[in-house]
C-alpha cells in the first residue's frame, strides 16, 4: 500500500474508532457468522440471531419481520451485502457519490478561473459557479451519507453518518462567516 493511503486509512480507522462506527478488528481465531437454515417453506430453521437486535428468528420466514424491532429477517438472513440492499437507497448513495464527483472536478477547475479572472468583470460569474459547486458537492455529500433505511448496522453507522452531515452544515455556514468576518476587518 501507497505510504500516503496508509496514513489515510488509520485516519479514517481512528475517526471510526472515536464514532464508534467501525467494529474492533477481529481476531484471525473468532468464528465467523453461519448462515441460517431456510426450509423449503421460507422459514428460518435454526437458531439464528436478528442483525439488527438478536432476537432469535428461529421459525419467522424469510418476509416476516422481527418482532423485537420490526427488522426484515430477510436482511439478516442475508447478511450486510450492498447488493441485497434497498435498490432506491442505493441509487441515492451512488448518485450522491456522481454529485460530489462532478461538482469537485467542477470546483477545481472553477477555482483555477477564478483564480484567473480575480478582480475582473468576470469575477462575479466565476464565484457563483464556484458556489453553486459547493452546493452540488454538499447536495451530492448529504445523499451518500443517508442511512440505510432497513436499520442494519444503525448502531454502527448511525455516528458517523450524523458526524459527517454536521460537518457538512458547518463547512457550508463556515464560509459566509469567514467572508462576513473578512469584510468587517
Amino acid at each position: 500500500m501507497l505510504p500516503c493511503l496508509s496514513v489515510v486509512a488509520r485516519f479514517w480507522d481512528i475517526v471510526g474508532s472515536l464514532t464508534g462506527a467501525m467494529p474492533p478488528p477481529r481476531p484471525a481465531e473468532a468464528p465467523r457468522r453461519h448462515v441460517p437454515m431456510v426450509g423449503e417453506d421460507g422459514t428460518v430453521a435454526g437458531d439464528f440471531p436478528c442483525h439488527h437486535c438478536g432476537y432469535d428468528l428461529r421459525t419467522l420466514g424469510v418476509n416476516d419481520k422481527c418482532p423485537e424491532c420490526g427488522t426484515v429477517v430477510r436482511a439478516s438472513v442475508r447478511g450486510n451485502v450492498l447488493k441485497y440492499s434497498d435498490p432506491a437507497w442505493l441509487r441515492r448513495v451512488a448518485t450522491g457519490v456522481r454529485w460530489m464527483g462532478k461538482s469537485g472536478v467542477a470546483a477545481a477547475i472553477l477555482c483555477v478561473v477564478w483564480m484567473l479572472v480575480f478582480r475582473s468583470a468576470l469575477e462575479p460569474l466565476a464565484t457563483l459557479g464556484l458556489f453553486l459547486a459547493v452546493g452540488a458537492f454538499i447536495r451530492g455529500a448529504w445523499d451518500a451519507t443517508t442511512p440505510d433505511p432497513s436499520g442494519i448496522d444503525e448502531v454502527r453507522c448511525a455516528r458517523l453518518s450524523t458526524l459527517a452531515r454536521s460537518l457538512l452544515l458547518a463547512g457550508l455556514f463556515a464560509a459566509p462567516v469567514s467572508t462576513l468576518r473578512s469584510r468587517k476587518a
